[in-house]
């Protein structure tokens, strides 16, 4: 786990526990009624009714010396890092459809086409020309390997 990924959290933990200290002083309350009725208020109610504090996540409700703009931030970075790891999964399922594609076709390829066999004295034999298809499959399936090898990569590195 990174420092700045270590931080992120420290930072998120702050904000939560201050937001719930900050519940019992935001002023507002939640009361279900007899009849199911949610009334929420500035006072508890004096119904006999239990009421709860609610929890506003505002940032005007933080104590713990975090500005709004640094909120601002780190929730920026967390979409974006959200959207970037989203990005980055999508390449590697991509890179996976790829690999396993080329992987199919180079077990359909060992079949000779027509014109890849040639009759000799003792039978036949496969031509140049299957053996160049052959290279070719190896050559595809390795691209798609390191492509699929590439984007793991990238994904987990930035997890």
């Amino acid at each position: 786990m990174t420092n700045t990924y270590k931080i992120l959290l420290a930072k998120v933990a702050i904000l939560v526990a201050a937001n719930s200290a900050a519940a019992a002083d935001s002023g507002v309350y939640r009361t279900v009624l007899s009849n199911g009725q949610v009334v929420y208020s500035d006072k508890p109610a004096d119904t006999g009714q239990a009421s709860k504090p609610v929890v506003i996540f505002t940032p005007s409700g933080i104590t713990s010396g975090i500005s709004a703009a640094e909120i601002a931030a780190t929730n920026k970075r967390i979409a974006d890092r959200m959207l970037k790891t989203d990005e980055l999964r999508d390449k590697k399922l991509s890179a996976l459809d790829k690999l396993q594609a080329s992987q199919k076709s180079k077990i359909a390829g060992v079949e000779p086409l027509p014109g890849e066999r040639k009759a000799t004295k003792r039978g036949s034999r496969l031509t140049e020309d299957y053996w160049d298809r052959q290279q070719q499959l190896t050559d595809a399936e390795a691209k798609a390997q390191k492509g699929y090898d590439d984007a793991s990569t990238d994904y987990r590195d930035s997890m």
